[in-house]
């Protein structure tokens, strides 16, 4: 080995000595972070090469607001999570504020943006009366609450839920395979829809998701469920009492142990494999009743499918099915009142069919289907 070549590999060593005691240093001189209010979070500190990294985490209740720290330059803020700092700073605060189970977008709701939460007047929150208002909001990304969904509106509280439409509004989710227009996900909170405005809600796998129940109460609704998708979804009961609602999706309306209700407005399924669909059945649970408002309903298998009884007092009925029209698979098909329209359009098919029997003591009634 040559004297150049000693001298080489010398200076590299002793490089490498001094950016590795550097990194060592620049760890050793990076402070912990602490945290205001105490208890809101975590921070990790960590070395990015030879660079000091924090990271912070909220627990439940909180969202990650923004760092304080000073340097050589003085006292500074900067609201990036993680942050790496090119010098260990003098000293770094990790600041968090109470934030509600409610996310818009990939947005936080938080008490500090609860009143005008993009800050361009559109979207805001009352944590007193649990009331979200959307006043001509565009919502084009999800919050992803767990490994396969997303929502553009996504809710986990415990106490229900409000939605106040005010102008136009839209929720595109176009994020994941697996997406949601709107969902609630607490079995103890039901979803309410109302107001003079429109809301156009897309979602490949729901339109509208409730843990419990959802009432459509006013307004515009458009849902497009994507065709494989759920239009609008509960746990519970689904019920429309005024407005005009609108829907593409695998299944229109669609209650999974609860009941389907529609007291008024108007519900237009198409491009449906079952307008309204009830999965289950039981006591007081499986049925589809229609007490007013004006009905229309294309299904290519049903028009309207109940586990249980189907039974309409009033209103306007106009329902297609591939299969059957009106199906009570286990129950019994009532008309009181109203007028109905039923056409199965399939080989085979059934304008009203029920597994029980079918009662007709008033109303306007055109059944048929087809052999």
């Amino acid at each position: 080995m040559t004297g150049k070549t000693k001298r080489l590999m010398g200076i590299l060593l002793t490089l490498a000595l001094v950016l590795g005691l550097g990194a060592a240093m620049a760890e050793r001189n990076a402070p912990d972070a602490t945290i205001e209010p105490t208890g809101a979070g975590v921070v990790t500190k960590s070395q990015d090469g030879s660079y000091p990294k924090y990271e912070a985490a909220s627990n439940s209740g909180y969202a990650f607001a923004n760092w304080e720290y000073t340097n050589s330059s003085g006292s500074n803020t900067s609201a990036s999570n993680p942050i790496t700092f090119g010098l260990a700073p003098d000293s770094i605060q990790a600041n968090f504020v109470q934030a509600y189970p409610l996310w818009v977008g990939e947005t936080q709701v938080t008490v500090v943006n609860a009143s005008n939460v993009f800050g361009d007047g559109k979207v805001s929150y009352d944590a007193t009366t649990d009331t979200l208002t959307l006043n001509g909001a565009k919502i084009s990304t999800g919050y992803k609450f767990d490994a396969d969904h997303t929502a553009g509106v996504y809710y986990n509280g415990a106490k229900n839920l409000k939605i106040v439409l005010e102008g136009y509004n839209r929720i595109e989710n176009t994020t994941e395979a697996l997406a949601a227009g709107i969902y609630s996900g607490n079995n103890m909170a039901n979803v309410t829809v109302s107001g003079e405005g429109a809301l156009a809600a897309y979602g490949f796998a729901y339109g509208i998701y409730s843990g419990k129940s959802i009432t459509i109460s006013s307004g515009t609704v458009s849902i497009d469920a994507r065709k494989n998708g759920q239009g609008i979804f509960a746990i519970k009961d689904v019920i429309v009492d005024g407005g005009a609602v609108s829907i593409k999706g695998n299944r229109g309306l669609y209650s999974s142990e609860g009941n389907i209700t529609i007291n008024g407005g108007e519900v237009y399924a198409s491009e449906c494999d079952d307008g309204v669909y009830i999965h289950n059945d039981g006591d007081n649970i499986g049925n589809v009743v229609i007490n007013g408002g004006n009905v229309t309903l294309f299904g290519t298998h049903n028009g309207i499918y109940a586990k249980n009884n189907v039974t309409v007092t009033a209103g306007i009925v106009n329902v297609t099915g591939g299969n059957e029209a009106i199906l009570a698979s286990q129950g019994i098909v009532t008309i009181s009142g109203g007028t109905v329209i039923a056409k199965g359009n399939g080989d085979n098919s059934y304008g009203i069919y029920s597994t029980k029997d079918v009662v007709i003591s008033d109303g306007e009634i055109d059944a048929e289907g087809k052999s």
